[in-house]
């Protein structure tokens, strides 16, 4: 169907009803979405949460989905077809469920590693989350299931979410957090988008008529509906005209009868009604809800897709799929003495409560329901068989109650399966005497280590990057006991690691879904090259960083650091240096960058060319990342642009990175224009702690 041949059909449509029956359309039939129409083809347009899976929000538990790992973890691959292949993963499962609108992909930043919901964010950087966000989405349409990028705007922490005001001045939301959003808009034209709980700069999110009604649908031309989140709206007048369309999930709340007799009252114009409508109707056209269809087929703007059936969750291939999305992002952080990877040949003793519960996602209302959870000892065992390893339970790791009953494993009893944690069986010392004599009858201790859904997930921030429990102490004892020691660090966000000198090698795993445990053995054995670059800085201590609390004072939570978020902050403040840089990552082989050239115009950097040779005995896969350092102090460092590319052992290929000239202007907030930034300095290289090369820029000699 044509652009003119929806609208007209959706202008047909308006015609035929009456104002209660529009607004009813406007306003949330439950927690899963907006309410049918029989009489005009319109069924519900069913609302599912993401961005790791699928809940089904009609059955009490849940429903079985597939897991995917978290998109930190999908989005350390610095790679837009993996986001693409996640995209479609869901689409996959959300088409037979009939679910219409994916309440994803999360593209808020990493301004802080407290904020408790960043494990469902990509990245601290503006640029990389957009373009991952936009193939997300892509896939996500191509198949006729809407996305909802999300939360429109300025939502960086949880602490009083619902009330803080985010203070962000003019520049720093164009050029930073904007960016996103702005990127899925003129790239991937999301069919919805869903606003936030928080004000921004005193008013309201989903009231906001600058952000809304002016800049998303006027300046951007967004002929999407813009979706509240849920409960978040409030005052009838203020949400119809800053531009909020349909209120969800709340019937009969503030744009019940109420908005039907402000219409009536004069207070709301019918033609804003139609119009919230229009954008609505338009969403369910797209996803074939307005054909009166949740199964069989799906309408959208590449035209009508067969809704085909998927395997089940717990079904080879896509177990095949989701392992490898899980091993390939994971992080080799140190590696000294070359470690890793494993050569399958060794005994382990495989040591942690993570080990044995390993934990696959975060906490709250992201949660999906998996067919299973393999735990990183079960997938050890699997690999290296059992007469090789050795499992020992580890510290407790939870402050609260952390017995439940083992049936919580199995996902017929209701429960999360892999999110079971038991009860310590003897005292801490006790614990670390025991894990120390088994790493010592061993060639190599595995100690797996992490966070819980007490410190990533939705509705709280943490207090400390610390590891909970005594884990630390736990590494320490292995460490001091082992011949080697690993340790696989299964957390989301940037945790504290005392130990680090002690050990051999550190594999950051992520939150990596359903196939975990198998995911870990394949990426310490390099089965699959655990490639991930890290997507987030990570700080030495507490308190280190551009930005680190995320407690409003006085109800205003004041974004200090303005553009200089993540990185690019800890760039300019150089005498703290974090533990490891935004863009860290080893692998398993050794690279070497010659030749570097730049293709540029008077305005802008174009691209970079460089050759980038595998000095290493194994094949790999390299992440040559581009960085522009501008002329001007006054501006920070930021990332331009990057490319992967597999190259095999002893082998060299030229490489071109083009260079988004969205990273490359600045806002003039007085003219509300935008220019480019001219001059400064090119570094490429493995992220801004290992800088390869440089070239400098002066648009002057061009």
């Amino acid at each position: 169907m044509t652009v003119t041949e929806l609208d007209s059909r959706v202008e047909t449509t308006i015609a035929c009803l009456d104002l209660p029956s529009k607004v009813a359309l406007l306003t949330g039939s439950d927690s899963s979405g907006l309410p049918e129409n029989t009489s005009i083809g319109l069924s519900r347009l069913r609302f599912s949460g993401g961005p790791s899976g699928l809940r089904d929000t009609e059955r009490a538990d849940g429903g079985t989905a597939s897991l995917l790992p978290n998109p930190t973890l999908l989005a350390q691959h610095w790679d837009v077809a993996v986001a693409g292949e996640a995209g479609a993963l869901l689409a996959e499962e959300a088409i037979p469920r009939g679910v219409h609108v994916l309440l994803g992909p999360s593209v808020n930043l990493h301004r802080t590693p407290l904020g408790g919901r960043v494990f469902e964010c990509f990245s601290e950087d503006p640029l990389l989350t957009g373009a991952l966000a936009t193939e997300y989405v892509r896939a996500l349409q191509r198949r006729g299931v809407s996305a909802c990028p999300k939360h429109f705007l300025a939502n960086e922490s949880e602490f009083e979410r619902t009330t803080v005001d985010s203070v962000v001045d003019e520049k720093t939301l164009r050029e930073v957090y904007l960016l996103p959003f702005e990127m899925l808009v003129h790239d991937a034209s999301p069919w919805s988008v869903l606003t936030s709980h928080n004000r921004i700069n005193g008013i309201s999110a989903p009231e906001h008529p600058q952000l809304v009604e002016r800049l998303l649908k006027g300046e951007w031309h967004y002929d999407g509906a813009v979706v509240s989140d849920p409960f978040a709206a409030s005052p009838i007048a203020a949400g119809t005209d800053a531009g909020l369309d349909p209120v969800v999930p709340v019937p009969d709340g503030p744009w019940g009868a109420g908005l039907v007799a402000a219409v009536r009252a004069g207070d709301v114009a019918e033609s804003t009604i139609d119009e919230h409508l229009r954008r609505v109707l338009r969403l369910a056209e797209r996803t074939g809800a307005l054909d009166g269809e949740s199964e069989g087929f799906a309408t959208s703007r590449s035209g009508t897709l067969r809704r085909a059936s998927r395997p089940a969750p717990d079904a080879p291939l896509p177990r095949r799929r989701l392992r490898a999305l899980a091993a390939g992002g994971m992080t080799v952080l140190t590696n000294p003495a070359a470690v890793l990877p494993l050569s399958g040949t060794e005994s382990l003793a495989v040591i942690g409560r993570h080990a044995v519960d390993t934990v696959a996602q975060g906490g709250a209302t992201s949660r999906v329901r998996p067919p299973h959870v393999v735990s990183v000892a079960d997938g050890l065992v699997a690999t290296f068989g059992r007469d090789r390893v050795s499992v020992v339970d580890g510290v407790d790791v939870r402050s609260g109650p952390s017995c439940r009953s083992e049936s919580a494993r199995d996902p017929a009893s209701g429960g999360i399966p892999g999110q079971a944690i038991r009860s310590a069986p003897a005292t801490t010392a006790e614990i670390t005497e025991r894990v120390a004599l088994a790493a010592s009858e061993v060639d190599v201790a595995v100690v797996v280590v992490g966070l819980t859904s007490e410190q990533e997930t939705e509705g709280k921030d943490k207090s400390t990057l610390a590891l909970p429990g005594q884990q630390d102490a736990m590494v320490a004892a292995v460490a001091a006991a082992a011949r080697r020691t690993v340790v696989v660090v299964n957390a989301a966000t940037p945790v504290l690691m005392p130990w680090l000198d002690l050990v051999d090698a550190v594999l950051w795993a992520g939150l990596p879904g359903q196939e975990a445990g198998a995911a870990v053995a394949a990426a310490l054995t390099g089965e699959i090259e655990p490639a991930g670059r890290l997507v987030t800085t990570f700080p030495a201590r507490d308190g280190d960083g551009p930005a680190w609390s995320t407690c409003p004072v006085n109800g205003a939570l004041v974004y200090e650091e303005g553009t200089a978020v993540g990185y690019r902050g800890w760039y300019r403040h150089a005498d703290v240096e974090p533990l490891f840089w935004f863009g860290h990552g080893l692998g398993y082989t050794t690279w070497r960058y010659d030749s570097p050239a730049l293709v540029r115009d008077l305005n802008a950097v174009r691209s970079v060319t460089v050759d980038v040779a595998n000095t290493g005995p194994r094949a790999g896969t390299e992440t040559v990342q581009v960085y522009l350092l501008p002329a001007a102090n006054s501006e920070p460092v930021r990332l331009i642009g990057w490319t992967r590319v597999h190259v095999e052992a002893g082998r060299r290929t030229r490489v071109r990175v083009p260079c988004d000239l969205r990273a490359q202007r600045v806002r003039e907030v007085s003219s509300g224009s935008w220019r480019f930034l001219r001059g400064g300095r090119i570094m490429l290289g493995r992220g801004l702690g290992d800088v390869r090369t440089t070239l400098w820029w002066d648009p002057e000699s061009d």
